[in-house]
């Protein structure tokens, strides 16, 4: 910042000191890179940049800042940044002339996203920070601008872990690497799991603000396609494979149509190597497990060498042929039994309550009126019946209180309905969005 004029240290606005520095060399070991470098641990002056597109200029708040003046698509890049401890947060001190965001991105200005920092309007100079996802080693970082306009004067990092505590060993460890060819459960991936079906099955739910992802994917086999089993409500789901970027264009798109857990596959070009993999939708999904299908060529069978011939069996010698026994007089067949009447099948008892219900389709969703019936020779009092969302979508009712537990509608009576008589049939309804199969409606009467 090279700051000019009076300075009272104990006058500082900042949340914590900025502390100049300028480009380094050091000396090689494990965790360090030899030649220039900047170290990010400590702050540094966005003056001390490898290109911008927006201004550099100086303000005059007690003290005279150097400061970079970013508008919406301005950007500056700062190169050879030595991550050597890792990387958890982004600070950066700054102002606005109106609430702005700064996304963090490495290698380029559309590359991978970091993180992303939202400055207020603010006339003062303040410290603003983000998480951030976690990269390790020499990198180029850049700070694009993506709203408003602001004033940058220095950003520092934080790291995840401490560089005096590492050993050798943890150096020069190798990252875990997943293998996709075994099915990958989506509960050991990032944003995964935490949710059970009624058989126990642990799935993943996502949508179109969730991402699940999965990092140090190795494709050693190449890669054809990748089969994925889910389940959707919503008739026109598309899940989208992306690699190394959740924004890049996608290798592959996988149509999912069912209500239930079902497995479909989402045919891409051929990758190999190491990449981060991540699963995006436009309609929420419950997601349990995929697989990647391998390009390994089918070994030929080399027609040019033909196979040996077997050896020819040797003839058995001939043996004498055995005299025919004296056959047996047959035994006098005793006389059937007649055959007795078959029992008639009992008739299935009917439940105690009895739910029936009929569909009409209204274009954009549907309408569903339900018959609940006592079979019982007692009157039911307080009954209650479980849905599950996955199989039926309520937006609307009558006749009955709907409430939300997790996944499941809990449909109750209301008060002139909540004792059904012996024989008695009482009427509810409710609407929904989208499509319904009556057959695919689970539910539980209590």
């Amino acid at each position: 910042m090279k700051r000019k004029g009076r300075v009272v240290i104990s006058a500082l606005a900042l949340s914590f000191m900025f502390a100049t520095q300028g480009v380094k060399a050091e000396a090689a070991n494990p965790l360090e890179y030899t030649g220039p470098q900047l170290d990010p641990y400590k702050a540094i002056e966005a003056e001390i940049n490898f290109g911008v597109t927006g201004s550099e200029i100086e303000e005059e708040d007690g003290w005279t800042r150097k400061v970079i003046r970013l508008e919406k698509g301005d950007y500056f890049q700062v190169n050879d940044v030595n991550f050597d401890k890792g990387l958890s947060k982004i600070t950066i001190n700054a102002r606005g002339d109106e609430a702005a965001i700064v996304e963090i991105r490495r290698d380029k200005p559309d590359g991978r996203k970091l993180g992303d920092v939202k400055i207020s309007q603010k006339s003062s100079y303040a410290n603003y920070a983000c998480p951030t996802e976690d990269i390790f080693g020499k990198n180029n970082v850049y700070f694009v601008c993506t709203l408003g306009t602001c004033y940058i004067d220095a950003w520092k990092a934080d790291g995840t872990q401490d560089k005096k505590s590492l050993t050798e060993a943890d150096i020069n460890k190798p990252p875990v690497v997943v293998n996709p060819y075994e099915t990958v459960e989506t509960e050991t991936m990032e944003n995964g799991g935490n949710f059970y079906d009624r058989d126990g099955t642990e799935y993943s739910p996502i949508s179109d603000m969730k991402v699940v992802s999965l990092k140090n994917v190795m494709f050693s086999k190449g890669l054809k396609g990748i089969e994925i089993t889910a389940r959707t409500r919503y008739y026109d789901t598309v899940m989208e494979i992306h690699l190394d970027d959740p924004e890049s264009e996608p290798i592959g798109k996988a149509l999912i149509r069912t209500p239930d857990f079902g497995t479909c596959t989402a045919y891409t070009s051929n990758i190999t190597g190491m990449h981060d993999v991540y699963f995006t939708v436009n309609n929420p999904v419950d997601f349990d497990y995929w697989r990647a299908i391998d390009n390994a060529p089918t070994p030929k069978v080399n027609p040019d060498k033909p196979n040996d011939p077997e050896e020819p069996n040797q003839p058995e010698e001939p043996t004498e042929p055995q005299q025919p026994e004296t056959p047996e007089q047959p035994e006098t067949p005793e006389t059937p039994q007649e055959p007795e009447t078959p029992q008639q099948p009992e008739e299935p008892a009917k439940p105690a309550l009895e739910l029936e219900g009929s569909i009409t389709d209204c274009g954009n969703g549907y309408q569903v009126n339900f018959k609940l019936t006592n079979n019982s020779d007692e009157p039911k009092t307080g009954w209650k019946i479980t849905m599950g969302k996955v199989d039926i979508n309520i937006k609307d009712s009558w006749c009955v209180n709907i409430e939300e537990d997790d996944n499941l509608y809990v449909i109750t009576p209301q008060g002139w309905n909540t004792t059904i008589a012996p024989g008695q049939t009482i009427e509810f309804g409710i609407r929904g969005e989208g499509t319904l199969n009556e057959d695919t409606v689970r539910y539980m009467i209590e």
